[in-house]
């Protein structure tokens, strides 16, 4: 039979998903995902990440996108994943194609297909979701029907490894250039590729490959002809306050990677770090006001329930209020029992004082990125914190009673000797003795990636250091560190290596890629998925030399990535270069003067608006007092050198060749901010609740995360427990196994205030996903047995395609027995179990389709009835094709 849209779906629903590990990924029904009727839209769009859905569901630019484009009404904006090896095995076997998980639709099927570039080591993955979806591999094989190909993301800056497979490019900032693109689509659908390719190229800031001059120069690097054409302008949103920002977060059933969300406060970054590409590619900063995030984190806790924010931006400390912000957000989300995280921290006093803001409700590690230990490296790179400093400040977090730190540093930077290593070893173990001084239990987790000179940087010319050089350094960092001191976790030597090969390669390595897919490659980022021996052999059999991508480059020379225009020059370029080998600083242009690096010519306002900013952030920071529920006056930072000020006299002051100096804080904040005092528990509710439909794939740790955030959406008054990660009060009776349906699963939660049983169902049911849903509620006992200890047996009901005659024949031998033995696979082992003990009762019911067996089985602590088992034992070998469907969940008296 033909794949069409609707079996496809049936087919996934009814029979693939049962057979893959982890379903929730494929379901496409969680909260605030879109699903709108495909006859009533003009515009099919599906935006594909190329990575497991895990890493891929909460990338912040996707998810604007996302939202963006299902505003409008004749916009339908679905998604898709990189399937993980078991769902591809099956794809593959069974001739079915790639899909979007909202409607199941084949990727083939949709006017664009868009993928996001966050890293270039998931490009093998591009190539087989577009062979996956039905849609020619190569660029110039794709016909008038196919779908038009598109990427953005942070390595479109150099997009030249993919030019044989994406269509167009969107060069910057996506929010309205996405916008065009549909347009242009739909104005042109119906014409000749060729038409419709040059209508994608007259867009400001897009990218056609196929339509761009090149030429090849000495050495065989294919580089673009800026004679024949012009660059292409990255796209900038000048105002974040009136961009948009996904407040209806698509919250997952699957735990991700990133599991929380991610507030974006701020665009771009100043501080000139010579290895950032981020930093380089995003210029002019660009704020969100107070009031707008306020009203941004208050929306998306409604409509998410998620118990954890991060303010996010490439520098969340340079936000020219940010002491402000911090305290309004965690004033926020305490309320509903969140957190609020920050990503990395600035190395300096400052940071630790805003950690201990975000400690209110749940204490993790911080994280510092110092990059470089030695002070020579640090001016090579232009990111300054001096040893005694950094070991202060670190000090002072343990002391505060925090027990882990990240430390990030870089090895393979430009000019780095093995003293330079072997430095970075030697500040860790001093972080970490030094901390144990202030509190035993201090840990230090050392994370070393391999430098990659990126596009765009003033590091772009230099070399990369090779897998035998990098092994040799992590030899340097181990026999320094020693067996009791940091653990020490780094960058895998070969994928650095590929990463390092794709950022600055032309377009011959679209060939490469092409090779290493054919050859199995998949998720080249994991290492456990890597296969370096499928890579070995497609760099043989390429032709160009890998390593000549690593290599110096003359900075005559002209580069593959030449007509992608960021708006910081070249020549800003090279003379950062310059002040690296001559260790010289570059001040932040907030805080001192313009460093001339080409943004303000092209966005003179936003770079005058940016500095006002900055101004008035400094006068508020200056006056700031922290609120009394975050400790008070007591923990204000003393003297002009902390805060937006204290950026400012040392920005002033790295123009002048000095290291800043970095005070400590005045005064030990006092305790009895830092974990507010819990409501008392005065209620105690059991609800039964049904999980039915596609939600009967859910896992029960799975299904444990949504109740918890529709708890939160409900806004009831849930009590959590102690410690530095409290969690609501809720259990369940017995966990469900993934993929059964349940009509009487029973939970129960503790409350802080009264609510009655009706109104707590009620507001619950308001929020719950289509397939969860409560159907009673009763008070309890605050110290009345627990649920689990109550459980005393289970009803199943089983539908199975069999005359009801012959079943009842089996039912009658079965229960006629003495005992039924069957082996059970255990943690310890397999063990033989006599499953005729565990059936209270069994019985046949006649239906249309066949026969229904139900059963009664036990289910108490180390005893447990799998329905699985006796239908085994009553009708063989049918059993794994029947459905199975829990009616109840039978308790003991409270």
């Amino acid at each position: 039979m033909p794949i069409t849209y609707d079996n496809l779906k049936a087919r996934l629903h009814d029979d693939v998903l049962s057979r893959v590990q982890k379903p929730s990924r494929y379901l496409g029904t969680e909260l605030n995902s879109t699903h709108k009727d495909p006859a009533h839209v003009d515009s099919r769009v599906c935006l594909a990440f190329p990575d497991m859905y895990d890493l891929g569901l909460s990338n912040l630019g996707l998810l604007i996108l996302y939202s963006l484009l299902n505003a409008r009404d004749d916009v339908w904006c679905e998604r898709a994943y990189a399937p993980a090896l078991d769902l591809e095995q099956i794809l593959r076997h069974e001739k079915l194609p790639l899909f979007s998980v909202e409607s199941k639709t084949p990727l083939r099927d949709f006017h664009l297909l868009g993928f996001t570039l966050q890293y270039e080591l998931s490009y093998t993955n591009i190539l087989n979701m577009l062979d996956l979806g039905g849609v020619p591999v190569f660029s110039r094989d794709r016909g008038d029907g196919d779908p038009i190909v598109i990427a953005g993301g942070p390595c479109v800056f150099n997009p030249e490894p993919l030019a044989d497979f994406i269509d167009a490019f969107a060069i910057g900032d996506g929010e309205d250039v996405i916008l065009d693109m549909v347009e242009a689509e739909r104005q042109t659908r119906g014409r000749p590729r060729r038409e419709r390719l040059e209508a994608f190229a007259a867009i400001p800031g897009v990218y056609v490959p196929a339509l761009y001059p090149v030429k090849e120069i000495d050495g065989g690097w294919i580089v673009p002809d800026l004679e024949k054409a012009s660059p292409i302008q990255r796209r900038i949103v000048p105002d974040l306050n009136a961009a948009r920002f996904p407040t209806d977060y698509i919250v997952p059933y699957t735990e991700q990677a990133h599991d929380r969300v991610s507030l974006e406060v701020l665009r771009g970054c100043t501080q000139s770090c010579r290895f950032c590409q981020a930093g380089m590619t995003t210029r002019p900063v660009r704020e969100r006001s107070l009031d707008e995030l306020d009203r941004l984190l208050n929306e998306t806790f409604d409509r998410t329930g998620y118990e954890e924010v991060a303010l996010s931006s490439l520098s969340t400390c340079d936000y020219s209020q940010v002491r402000g912000l911090v305290a309004q957000s965690v004033t926020t989300a305490r309320a509903r029992g969140a957190s609020v995280g920050l990503p990395s921290l600035r190395s300096d006093s400052f940071s630790v004082d805003l950690s201990d803001m975000i400690r209110t409700i749940r204490q993790t590690g911080l994280t510092f990125a110092p990059e470089a230990a030695t002070n020579r490296m640090r001016a090579v790179i232009n990111k300054w914190i001096a040893d005694d400093d950094l070991v202060a400040m670190t000090g002072d977090v343990y002391a505060r009673g925090w027990d882990a730190i990240k430390l990030y540093f870089m090895i393979g930077l430009p000019t780095e000797t093995d003293a330079d290593v072997e430095a970075i070893a030697r500040l860790a173990n001093r972080v970490h003795g030094n901390g144990r001084k202030a509190n035993h239990r201090a840990k230090v987790n050392l994370g070393v990636s391999t430098f990659v000179p990126k596009p765009h940087t003033p590091f772009q010319w230099d070399r990369q250091i090779n897998v035998e050089e990098t092994h040799y350094k992590h030899f340097l960092l181990r026999r320094i560190l020693g067996r009791n001191g940091p653990k020490f976790g780094h960058h895998d030597a070969v994928t650095s290596y590929l990463e390092g090969v794709m950022s600055r390669a032309d377009r011959r390595a679209g060939r490469l890629l092409f090779l290493a897919w054919q050859g199995g490659a998949r998720f080249d980022g994991w290492n456990e998925h890597l296969k370096w021996d499928v890579w070995e052999k497609a760099l043989a059999e390429w032709g160009p030399d890998p390593d000549s991508f690593l290599a110096e480059i003359p900075r005559d020379r002209p580069l593959p990535w030449d007509h992608i225009d960021v708006q910081v020059t070249k020549q800003y370029h090279l003379d950062e270069y310059a002040l690296s080998r001559e260790g010289r600083l570059t001040p932040d242009c907030r805080y001192t003067k313009c460093n001339d690096c080409g943004v303000i010519h092209d966005f003179t306002k936003l770079c005058a608006g940016m500095l006002k900013t900055t101004r008035q952030g400094i006068k508020i920071e200056r006056n700031w007092k922290r609120p009394a529920h975050l400790g008070g006056a007591a923990a204000t930072l003393a003297g002009p050198e902390t805060g937006i000020e204290g950026s400012r006299n040392a920005a002033e002051r790295r123009g002048q060749g000095g290291a800043p100096v970095i005070p400590l804080l005045a005064e030990e904040p006092s305790d009895d901010w830092r974990k507010p005092d819990a409501p008392e528990a005065v209620c105690r509710l059991v609800f039964r609740y049904s999980k039915t439909g596609l939600l009967r794939f859910l896992s029960h740790l799975e299904l444990a995360s949504v109740v918890q955030r529709a708890l939160r959406r409900a806004n009831l008054p849930v009590a959590m427990t102690q410690g530095f990660h409290p969690l609501p009060k809720l259990a369940f009776a017995t966990p469900l196994p993934t993929g059964m349906e349940s009509v009487g699963e029973w939970a129960d939660v503790t409350l802080t205030a009264e609510v009655s049983p009706e109104e707590f169902a009620q507001r619950l049911n308001a929020v719950l996903p289509d397939g969860l849903s409560v159907s009673h509620a009763q008070s309890r006992p605050m110290d009345g047995k627990s649920l689990m200890a109550r459980v005393e047996a289970a009803d199943y009901e089983v539908h199975v395609p069999l005359a009801p005659d012959a079943v009842c024949v089996n039912v009658e031998a079965f229960l006629a027995s003495a005992s039924h033995v069957v082996a059970r696979d255990t943690k310890n082992g397999r063990k033989d179990v006599d499953i005729r003990l565990l059936v209270q009762a069994l019985s046949v019911v006649p239906n249309e389709s066949g026969a229904v067996v139900r059963m009664r089985l036990v289910d108490t602590s180390g005893k447990k009835g799998r329905p699985q088992e006796v239908l085994g034992a009553i009708i063989g070998d049918t059993a794994p094709s029947a459905s199975i469907r829990k009616t109840a969940t039978i308790l003991a008296a409270a």
